[in-house]
């Protein structure tokens, strides 16, 4: 991987330099000022290390100032605000030399994950009908995220669990459905499924309930493989089937290693494991209690276990979940199931939160689609899979979302990922005007880029491996939308008010180079979101 250097990264390095000179020790963070005349990059260490050795952060700001090393090539210079913040001012012939690089195909690309393994499981829905919308914002929080740490650096495996038990609730609930004892799944696709069933010779009746689910539900999961691939764009590196757990005897095998740690033990007739010793609220039953219909059985959370244990074993330094939203009591029991099997790695659960639609200024009435649930088609066939993509990923994953389904399928400036698009394809549509009239690309002269708006358009684009450093560390992966709006709306600005082609040649090739760079940034950016970034609009 690349070896670039971001200037949030200087700036950090500057600090910590500054910091170990003066034998002090802090966390600080580097940010970006919200008004510009405060620089370009402020950091609150001052702050930080001011109640610490309780000085005023202004004196403390001028010692830590006054041992930074030189950075008289980047830095035009460094400021004290009153409140304490030191401020970072880029010099303009350094942003100007960026141009170039910017352009670069490996442009973004860092190696701060230094090869970390890391395992990905998103969606995982039960192969019980078809993903609804419940299941894609997960879909795309952890597609995206798995492309953002590949560039950054790790080595990512995206894992889709399959809940296939033969002898799961759900899977013999589906059973009573397709043999016409129960009508928990039933639905228009279901039924379809069954007829094609019996069209082709299965007869399903002679199966028990575990039997004909099981059957069906391997129908079903194919048909979420195939829309999953082909029409949410996702390719998973694994799929995990539950069922194997239970064919490779792993269920028992994991009952028998919390058994000998002594981490289970009997109440009421059940097995319990003890999560509660390690940070859980409670304990939870492993194996059911001889009584009632399931008498005997492991639980669902004993699978889960078995499942995570598999994946700790399998040498991974982050271990990443991303759940539904019922799920939230699922955290301090599956971290205590990590302590248990004293997995060394980082294991972080996400959990997303619900989507509130909007149609023609009202609430989307669930009912009068299929049933209790809609399915995921049906919004790509309402707005397309990029505004989908680009309209789920504008907030943070654990926070509602208002969906506006008129805005996102409106195909004018008003629609965000339109007018990101429509940025895309305008600058492309430049570089191929400057190619008809046979300009060439100039990176040699970029000090003629003086204009205001041509430095903060290349300051913009410099932020852009600095955001996926962000996200690599923070997993905040709606940032990446904000940037890339506030980026397409500079890039409209600066098309607005500068002439690009001008009677001036070598003004117009050096502006070109910068064009260049600004549509390298947008279509990497889509890319990693996948967006389309069209040619033509």
């Amino acid at each position: 991987m690349a070896t670039y250097q971001t200037i949030k990264e200087r700036v950090r390095e500057s600090v910590s330099e500054a910091l170990r000179k003066l034998k002090l020790e802090t966390d600080f963070s580097v940010e970006y000022p919200v008004i510009a005349d405060h620089g370009d990059y402020s950091t609150n260490v001052a702050l930080n290390l001011a109640s610490k050795l309780k000085q005023l952060p202004q004196g403390i700001a001028y010692k830590v100032v006054s041992n930074f090393p030189k950075n008289k090539d980047v830095f035009e210079k460094v400021e004290i605000a009153g409140n304490g913040f030191i401020n970072f001012f880029l010099r303009p012939d350094f942003i100007r030399s960026q141009v170039q690089t910017i352009t670069q195909e490996n442009f973004g690309e860092l190696s701060m994950g230094k090869g970390q393994k890391v395992n990905i499981e998103f969606i995982s829905a039960n192969p019980t009908g078809p993903l609804t919308l419940g299941n894609s914002r997960g879909a795309f929080f952890g597609d995206v995220l798995s492309n953002v740490l590949k560039i950054t650096g790790f080595n990512v495996t995206k894992e889709y669990y399959v809940n296939d038990a033969k002898n799961s609730n759900q899977i013999k609930e589906l059973g009573k459905t397709v043999l016409g004892k129960g009508e928990i799944y039933k639905s228009d696709y279901l039924l379809d499924k069954i007829k094609n069933f019996k069209q082709e010779g299965f007869k399903l009746d002679t199966l028990d309930e575990a039997g004909a689910g099981y059957l069906v539900a391997r129908s079903i999961q194919e048909d979420i493989e195939e829309f999953i691939t082909a029409d949410l764009k996702i390719k998973f590196n694994k799929w995990f089937h539950e069922q194997n757990l239970y064919e490779k005897n792993e269920i028992k095998k994991t009952f028998d290693y919390l058994s000998k740690r002594n981490l289970v033990y009997e109440k009421d007739g059940a097995s319990w494991i003890k999560t509660a010793e390690f940070g859980d609220k409670q304990d939870w039953v492993l194996i059911r209690s001889q009584r009632g219909a399931s008498a005997g059985e492991p639980t669902y959370f004993l699978s889960d276990i078995a499942y995570h244990f598999d994946k700790f074993k399998r040498g991974y330094d982050i271990v990443i979940d991303i759940l539904g939203p019922d799920h939230q009591a699922h955290v301090k029991r599956m971290e205590a199931v990590a302590r248990m099997y004293d997995f060394k790695g980082k294991f972080v659960l996400f959990f997303t939160q619900v989507v509130r639609f909007k149609e023609d200024g009202l609430a989307v009435k669930l009912s009068k689609r299929m049933g209790k649930t809609v399915n995921l088609d049906w919004l790509l066939e309402q707005i397309g899979l990029d505004a989908a993509r680009y309209f789920y990923l504008t907030k943070s994953i654990n926070s509602h979302i208002d969906f506006d389904v008129d805005l996102a399928k409106s195909k004018n400036l008003q629609n965000p990922i339109f007018y990101i698009q429509y940025a895309h394809a305008r600058l492309a549509s430049i570089l191929r005007k400057a190619k008809q009239q046979k300009l060439e690309i100039n990176f040699k002269a970029t000090d003629l880029l003086k204009e205001e708006e041509e430095l903060q358009l290349i300051k913009r684009l410099l932020r852009f491996p600095e955001f996926l450093a962000d996200i690599s560390r923070d997993y905040q992966v709606h940032n990446l939308t904000h940037y890339l709006l506030s980026l397409a709306t500079l890039s409209n600005s600066f098309y607005e008010k500068i002439r690009i082609i001008s009677e001036d040649k070598k003004l117009s090739s050096v502006r070109l180079s910068l064009i260049s760079a600004t549509k390298n940034v947008i279509f990497k950016t889509l890319q990693l979101l996948g967006i389309n970034a069209p040619l033509k609009m």
